[in-house]
């Protein structure tokens, strides 16, 4: 395992920004081979206000919002990227024109909608990390655009990710694994998928990237790589042309899955449509069975395998299983050794087993009640479990399997000295 590549905001929770600030500014002078790249960052001082038909201040609330969203991707880029507070722009409400390429990331706040007449709308312009010109993100005082976890999600895309694959991400699109607000922590894989981006070469994560293909008209490709042996999982990154790109954090043995989507660029979850609940391992071409997904090897010789392409079915599974239930239990903060009872409702009657994924898996599958409308298991994490997301692949009573992103995150065991 690479070191320090488990080192997320989860062993920060609990200290004061002070420290953690610290220690990410000391981290860009110290002699080890770790560079640190600099982005500011601005927002307006106006809200436009369509109903009084002029700006009015932005409040003291929403600017700690955003910093507080700015300062969790700093921390999570471990020492790879600074998020400087540049202070107040001028405010534009009519496009991107008046956005200024200065290097900065500006934050506009707006109406009830932008421009293109969504809730909340981010990108970047140039290459990341050498070129970076400018992000932005437009952000309207409805509440669901002003939530922390969107937030959050926009700056995302302002410092080159794309859309994630599974619910416990931020970067995820639909409705996430904790629901609204700020998640616990930034999940390690946003961090590793930020890192993959911005840290040095010699401290980059091992890539898997390539283009998935769907007959979808306006597709969004969703992509994870699971490791062969344990079984964890990790989620892409990933653009609307299909091009995806998945951090992994050392060299191995993964199979990639993949799903594809056609969604509305609105917040408003009635408003999304297509979302397709089929997932497949791929082997270059269009395969709906689990079990005969290519591996791919990543070699300590090599930090990447690019250049894969590949093909998959539009058809949906036969049932969706992108959430579980627990009772007393969020299946983000699971730390090795835990367990839960789990449901999975989206599966009802349908479901006939589930288990876990890979050779030697870190965690098992206990079924306690079969037959019922949503049969439970009883989920076991391995005491020697590392920190990440885990797969699920489970069973329709006609015989196919689903693979499935649920939100079974592992994190670190946080040090109380």
């Amino acid at each position: 395992m690479m070191p320090g590549l488990n080192r997320t905001f989860y062993g920060y929770r609990d200290k004061a920004i002070f420290h953690a600030a610290l220690a990410i500014l000391l981290s860009c002078f110290a002699p080890a081979p770790a560079s640190c790249a600099e982005l500011c960052y601005k927002y307006t001082s106006l809200m436009w206000d369509p109903a009084a038909g002029k700006a009015a201040p932005v409040t003291p609330e929403a600017l700690a919002k955003l910093r507080r969203a700015f300062s969790l991707w700093e921390e999570a880029s471990g020492g790879a990227l600074t998020l400087r507070d540049a202070g107040f722009s001028a405010p534009s409400y009519d496009g991107l024109a008046a956005v200024p390429y200065d290097g900065c990331v500006h934050a506009v706040l707006y109406g009830e909608r932008n421009f293109h007449g969504e809730l909340a709308h981010a990108r970047y312009n140039g290459e990341i990390p050498g070129n970076y010109k400018r992000g932005y993100l437009f952000i309207s005082r409805n509440p669901a655009a002003m939530d922390s976890g969107t937030l959050i999600h926009e700056i995302g895309h302002t410092l080159g990710l794309g859309h994630a694959a599974t619910p416990a991400s931020v970067m995820f699109s639909g409705e996430r694994e904790w629901g609204r607000g700020e998640p616990p922590s930034l999940p390690g894989q946003d961090a590793a998928d930020l890192r993959a981006l911005w840290a040095a070469d010699g401290l980059k994560p091992y890539s898997i990237s390539g283009v998935i293909e769907t007959s979808l008209e306006h597709p969004v490709a969703f992509v994870f790589a699971a490791d062969k042996v344990t079984g964890r999982t990790y989620s892409a990154r990933a653009d609307h042309m299909g091009r995806f790109s998945v951090a992994v954090p050392e060299p191995g043995a993964y199979k990639l899955a993949a799903k594809a989507a056609e969604v509305s660029m609105d917040l408003n979850p009635e408003a999304r449509s297509g979302m397709s609940a089929a997932w497949y391992v791929s082997a270059g071409v269009s395969d709906p069975d689990p079990a005969r997904g290519a591996v791919f090897l990543l070699s300590g010789d090599s930090r990447s395998a690019g250049g894969l392409r590949f093909r998959m079915l539009d058809a949906p599974a036969p049932f969706r299983l992108t959430r579980a239930a627990a009772a007393g239990k969020k299946l983000t903060r699971l730390v090795p050794g835990d367990s839960a009872v789990l449901t999975f409702p989206e599966a009802g009657g349908a479901l006939a087993s589930v288990k876990a994924f890979g050779d030697y898996p870190d965690y098992y599958f206990e079924p306690l009640k079969a037959g019922a409308a949503s049969p439970k298991y009883r989920l076991k994490i391995f005491k020697r479990a590392v920190p990440g997301e885990r797969l699920v692949l489970a069973r329709h009573k006609n015989g196919k399997l689903t693979v499935g992103l649920v939100g079974i995150e592992v994190v670190e065991v946080k040090d109380e000295k």
